[in-house]
């Protein structure tokens, strides 16, 4: 399971990934396909040479949204603020504008490179990349932010329909191994997970379990609305969260139900503060 470490949410390997995938992959190739008829067409209309090599490399700018798209759903768990938290929408956003910026630049890095295989006078990368920036950067800005934008929506909207996440909810049973043992562990008494020694611990309302699963693999399998990471060695439970006490350096004291405290990092604050209403 791939997953940035600041979240225990994913978009795991899923019907609903793969088909949005396939449907991305099946149109930009339809596009490509297109684009390139109309190049052929339109050489014999004007009864001039198509020439194979630089139109087809014109067309990876439409099929470089397949792979880029890959990594959107991949990393939309960078993401992980409150629901209805307009503040939270820059970075979203920011991000979107920034998969377009990359998508131009390899698009730009194709185009240098083959120019240097079939041209004897190859193109210069700066005036390829102004070129690409000045004429499709409205393009991929209108595909990659509202793309960005609706998916994150649906990742952190309560109450979302249609399986697009599929996330378990506090009557889930989580699976997890011990030994030679598989044990189902009731989501609900999940008080925190946390690794000690090298080990992963999961605490419950009866008692723990030493288990061999990383700690992101077992983030992976919790709704990220009821359990959040709080540092890159713990995880816990929004209801078990009974106070946040202030380290008055970034970093916080998370005071459990049960009168344990745990470290919250700075780097995870924001999120944390933001789903208890802080």
């Amino acid at each position: 399971m791939k997953q940035h470490p600041s979240i225990a949410f994913a978009f795991k390997k899923k019907p609903f990934t793969r088909s949005l995938i396939g449907y991305f992959a099946g149109f930009w190739l339809l596009v490509a396909s297109l684009d390139t008829l109309q190049d052929l067409l339109a050489s014999r209309l004007h009864q001039s040479p198509f020439i194979a090599w630089e139109s087809l490399s014109f067309k990876t700018f439409w099929l470089l949204f397949i792979p880029l798209t890959w990594v959107l759903v991949r990393s939309l768990g960078w993401f992980r603020p409150g629901p209805g938290n307009l503040v939270s929408l820059a970075p979203v956003t920011i991000y979107g504008a920034a998969l377009g910026l990359l998508h131009l630049l390899l698009f730009t890095v194709i185009l240098y490179t083959l120019s240097h295989w079939f041209l004897y006078r190859p193109w210069r990368f700066d005036w390829l990349w102004v070129q690409k920036i000045s004429t499709r950067f409205y393009l991929v800005l209108a595909v990659y932010v509202p793309l960005t934008l609706v998916m994150w929506r649906r990742s952190t909207t309560p109450g979302a329909t249609g399986p697009s996440l599929d996330l378990p909810d506090q009557d889930t049973l989580l699976t997890v191994r011990q030994g030679r043992q598989t044990t189902r562990i009731p989501v609900k008494s999940i008080r925190f997970i946390q690794v000690e020694h090298g080990c992963t611990v999961l605490y419950t309302v009866e008692r723990k379990y030493v288990l061999p699963d990383t700690l992101k693999d077992l983030g992976a399998q919790l709704n990220p609305r009821e359990f959040f990471r709080i540092h890159r060695s713990a995880i816990v439970g929004l209801k078990q969260i009974r106070q946040l006490q202030s380290r008055l350096n970034g970093d916080y004291d998370v005071l459990l139900q049960t009168g344990e405290v745990l470290r919250m990092s700075r780097r995870y604050a924001l999120p944390v503060k933001a789903a208890l209403g802080l």
